[in-house]
């Protein structure tokens, strides 16, 4: 998503068996605020929503279903203090016929900040919600329902939520 106050509501998002790796939505730098994302349903994603940058997003009472195969994390917020690597280094392209080059010439802020992850539930993913590599503490992340696809400690930056670790079979 590139984009202001979009509102993202009631769809079904899958890669119907795919074996892209694909999330289920991107939001991407400065480009991306204030968007609310709400009654989505995600199956068999390899991600179901991944921030690399991105503020004022309400991310609120979605359902996320990881596919099998995948060691992600049901929402992942990346967050990055710099302007020289990856993804935030985007500007330095060399295209200018790229139609998305009016936007992306420029250094963007790709610190994420004021999102809020609330009442979603968020099943079969290694780690059900992941800030990396920054954590930024304007994020709330709060009451929602978190089932590990592993038996080991979710590794989890938030604070208020609930987590079930699935049972070893």
């Amino acid at each position: 998503i590139l984009g202001y106050g979009n509102v993202i509501r009631n769809n079904k998002f899958s890669r119907h068996g795919s074996k892209a790796d694909c999330e289920g939505l991107l939001f991407e730098w400065d480009l991306s605020d204030n968007n609310l994302v709400t009654g989505n349903r995600f199956t068999d994603v390899m991600s179901g929503i991944d921030f690399q940058g991105g503020d004022g997003n309400r991310i609120q009472n979605n359902v996320i279903y990881a596919s099998s195969e995948t060691s992600r994390g049901g929402v992942e917020l990346g967050s990055y203090d710099n302007r020289t690597t990856w993804p935030c280094n985007d500007w330095n392209i060399t295209n200018s016929l790229n139609q998305y080059f009016p936007y992306l010439s420029k250094p963007h802020n790709c610190h994420s900040q004021n999102n809020v992850i609330r009442n979603n539930t968020i099943s079969g993913f290694r780690v059900g919600v992941l800030m990396y590599p920054i954590t930024d503490s304007s994020n709330v992340i709060m009451d929602n329902t978190i089932t590990t696809a592993v038996i080991q400690p979710p590794v989890l930056f938030a604070f208020n939520f609930e987590v079930t670790l699935a049972p070893d079979n």
